[in-house]
């Protein structure tokens, strides 16, 4: 018989207000978002009550979960993605951080442990640790005006010659736009 032992942990789902739209909507700690309890009054001065419910998730072209913001009063109609509203309402971005990274590369999975925020450069990094994000290999495509060995001959070329990018293009029988891509790391990544 083994010694293991096994601990049941139960999260409490933890619910918080969507910044900006504190008196209408809140967001969990699961990534679950709903509509509050709210009186509404009418046109004609009837106040109506609305019982708050769960919001119907929807996924993106990129393939994120999103909710629709509706407040017909204010004119507001808006579709939000749920791990930036996770993210926003319990964790703390620093001034560098820009982007929010699943931690299991899964992007549905909003909950907010599988959540941080971060700069582009290690949310693309991770991307490519997790295989959410392969490079592209410019030798795939049968329009690739360069090949390996020249990629890499222009490479040592800008470190060891002075040469301008026009010249370098002309050597190769390129255009001045590719050598520059090149050179700013925009393409050509995967060598």
């Amino acid at each position: 018989m083994s010694n293991t032992k096994f601990i049941k942990v139960d999260y409490e789902e933890i619910w918080k207000d969507v910044e900006g739209f504190e008196d209408f909507y809140k967001v969990s700690s699961f990534g679950n978002v709903q509509s509050k309890d709210r009186s509404v009054i009418t046109k004609t001065g009837k106040v109506m009550f609305f019982k708050g419910k769960k919001l119907f998730l929807s996924l993106n072209g990129s393939g994120y979960n999103t909710v629709c913001i509706k407040i017909r009063s204010l004119g507001i109609s808006k579709s939000m993605t749920v791990h930036k509203l996770v993210a926003t309402a319990f964790l703390t971005k620093k001034s560098t951080d820009t982007e929010i990274n699943h931690i299991d590369g899964v992007k549905t999975n909003n909950s907010v442990e599988n959540l941080e925020w971060c700069n582009h450069t290690h949310n693309i990094r991770h991307a490519f640790k997790t295989g959410l994000f392969t490079p592209k290999s410019a030798f795939i495509y049968p329009n690739s005006q360069l090949n390996k060995e020249q990629i890499l001959e222009i490479r040592e070329l800008f470190k060891t010659s002075d040469k301008k990018l026009t010249e370098i293009a002309k050597m190769y029988n390129v255009s001045r736009e590719i050598i520059s891509k090149l050179k700013n790391g925009r393409t050509y990544n995967n060598l």
